[in-house]
């Protein structure tokens, strides 16, 4: 049983698609109650419930800080196909070993802001037009409106942060960053960091916001190399992998649904459980 509950009472950001919602504040949770988003139903389905109490911005309130370089170009990236993102801090220097490129690099992530060497930006730059032309060649468009915020009710409150939207066409866009694309590499990055359930929550939040668009909804996955040559690849969960993603989904709502009522948050293994020695260990 966790103690640590934060409710808002009254106020919040209502269901609906928000176009205005900053980045940060939607990663600090809005909403009137604390609600689900896809990252704590990774966690929820993937460790336990009290991991995601723990992740939860509202609930345990301790963030998942890890950054690489290679998250960082992809997350550069990103946002300049897209914008919405922080704000880029561009920083004349050839490394972060003087005490004035520290001094902006500081200040930068102090104020919510991404540092960038100015070498750096120009290769993000130019890898993020090649992607666009490459996106333009697949009859992908960036016309919608970007960086959209969905709040839904399914029974428990939801949100997500969908990448780009074409609503009048119901196709939902997500920019996906990957290392040597391939045909095995797709579907298990689909299953490993969980956009099987993404594709299941952000096709409800469409069509339970827009009824009209039911069973017409399209999200598109479109994964971006972000070295050279810079491939570009659509994809569609289909059949079983549509599927997989919506069992996830439900359970994740009836199990946050359950811990936040009960205010119980269970972790991996809340009753004894017998381990046996693994065959390696025997040989």
């Amino acid at each position: 049983r966790s103690a640590g509950l934060r409710v808002r009472k009254g106020g919040g950001v209502k269901p609906g698609l928000h176009y205005d919602i900053p980045s940060s504040a939607y990663h600090a949770d809005p909403c009137e109650v604390p609600s689900l988003s896809v990252s704590i139903a990774k966690v929820l389905l993937g460790r336990s419930p009290l991991h995601a109490f723990h992740r939860h911005p509202r609930l345990g309130a301790v963030p998942d800080d890890s950054q690489t370089p290679s998250k960082t170009r992809g997350s550069v990236i990103h946002d300049i196909l897209l914008g919405g993102g922080p704000a880029f801090t561009v920083i004349e220097a050839d490394d972060f070993r003087t005490k004035a490129a520290q001094s902006i690099r500081d200040h930068a992530l102090t104020t919510g802001g991404v540092p960038i060497l100015a070498r750096q930006m120009e290769e993000y730059t130019e890898a993020a037009d090649i992607i666009g032309r490459r996106l333009a060649s697949q009859g992908v468009s960036l016309s919608g409106r970007s960086e959209v915020t969905a709040v839904w009710d399914a029974g428990v409150l939801c949100r997500g942060r969908l990448d780009h939207l074409l609503l009048d066409d119901g196709v939902i866009l997500d920019l996906k960053t990957i290392t040597a694309p391939s045909w095995d590499t797709l579907a298990r990055h689909m299953i490993n960091f969980g956009y099987d359930i993404q594709n299941a929550a952000y096709t409800e939040a469409i069509e339970t916001l827009s009824p009209d668009l039911a069973g017409r909804v399209q999200f598109r996955f479109v994964f971006l190399e972000c070295e050279a040559p810079y491939d570009v690849v659509v994809a569609e969960a289909r059949g079983s992998m549509k599927r997989l993603g919506e069992l996830k989904w439900e359970r994740a709502k009836a199990t946050w649904k359950q811990c936040l009522s009960s205010g119980i948050w269970p972790g991996i293994a809340p009753l004894p459980v017998g381990i046996e020695a693994p065959l390696w260990a025997i040989t």
